[in-house]
């Protein structure tokens, strides 16, 4: 996931919401300064996989129901087991160099991994080509925020 927006946007927040989303209990703070830091966790989930219409879906989330008219539907249901969140924060890099020395590509595409990067703009060629972007705007009020996502 490629978090991007303004400075104070709520990046963090965010990053901090997914990993508690995903079971992680203790704090999680910015890796501003140390640019990654991976947290452990032991995620068992599904992925319901499949195509409609002949294109490729994926849908995670287990509880959700939904229904589609008029179109030909196919899913299985995959057991995933998610080992790792890796939270990347590229605000002070000035090269994308720096991020591939720290072995933070060895996350990237894992499936076991959930990667989180914070400004991705600095790093956006070395990012998988099935990256989530979510852009966090602000919103007319001082707590509210406009999310916007693209990606698969």
């Amino acid at each position: 996931m490629a978090l991007h927006g303004d400075l104070g946007a709520g990046k963090t927040v965010l990053a901090k919401g997914i990993a508690e989303g995903l079971g992680y209990k203790k704090i999680v703070n910015s890796p501003t300064f140390v640019l990654m830091k991976v947290y452990k966790i032991n995620c068992s989930t599904s992925a319901h996989t499949g195509k409609v219409n002949g294109v490729d879906v994926v849908h995670a989330a287990d509880e959700k129901k939904f229904e589609i008219r008029n179109l030909k539907l196919e899913i299985k249901k995959n057991p995933m087991i998610l080992k790792n969140i890796c939270h990347i924060d590229t605000y002070r890099i000035s090269d994308a160099r720096e991020i591939e020395d720290i072995g933070a590509l060895e996350f990237f595409g894992n499936p076991q991994t959930v990667s989180i990067v914070e400004w991705p703009e600095k790093i956006k060629k070395l990012l998988p080509q099935d990256t989530i972007w979510i852009e966090l705007k602000y919103g007319k009020g001082e707590n509210e925020r406009e999310i916007v996502i693209r990606g698969n």
